[in-house]
């Protein structure tokens, strides 16, 4: 095993505090991205189709 794994399990927590924090951040971004995509192809179909 390496040493820095074999360490109690602050490294473990601190992955673990990171992939939460990043999760998060990608959940968020991917929302805002649906919203704003949702937005451009709404105006693009009431304009061509309209």
């Amino acid at each position: 095993m390496h040493p820095a794994l074999h360490r109690k399990n602050t490294p473990s927590l601190a992955l673990n505090k990171y992939l939460k924090i990043l999760v998060f951040y990608f959940y968020y971004f991917l929302r805002i991205g649906f919203e704003f995509f949702h937005a451009v192809f709404e105006s693009y179909f009431r304009k061509h189709f309209s």
